[in-house]
């Protein structure tokens, strides 16, 4: 018998075909986006389904992939904001661990 953590990701989900859904199912289902799945929940309010846009787990399977010059133009975004909240976080003299504390106390 295979045990639990040698299971494949999919294997314990059941697959159907798009095209066998109906169109409410379909139109609802399109609600998903990348950046953006659903959560369905029970009459009590309690989360019961969620439901997220598949993405392929290599790059080039995905519709869209930024070229080089795109990706390095956002890093080099990515790092003069990191500089910018880093130089801020300075000037004000909060640390790393306070915004971590004060992360933590929210939840």
């Amino acid at each position: 018998m295979a045990r639990r953590d040698s299971v494949e990701r999919f294997e314990i989900m059941k697959t159907i075909s798009i095209n066998d859904l109906s169109e409410p199912v379909k139109d609802f289902l399109e609600q998903a986006t990348d950046s953006e799945g659903l959560s369905i929940k029970d009459e009590t309010g309690r989360l019961r389904f969620g439901v997220v846009l598949y993405l392929p787990s290599k790059v080039e399977d995905r519709a869209t992939v930024p070229d080089k010059a795109s990706r390095e133009q956002a890093w080099r975004e990515i790092q003069a904001i990191q500089e910018k909240v880093g130089a801020r976080m300075r000037e004000a003299g909060i640390t790393e661990e306070d915004v971590d504390r004060a992360l933590a106390d929210d939840n």
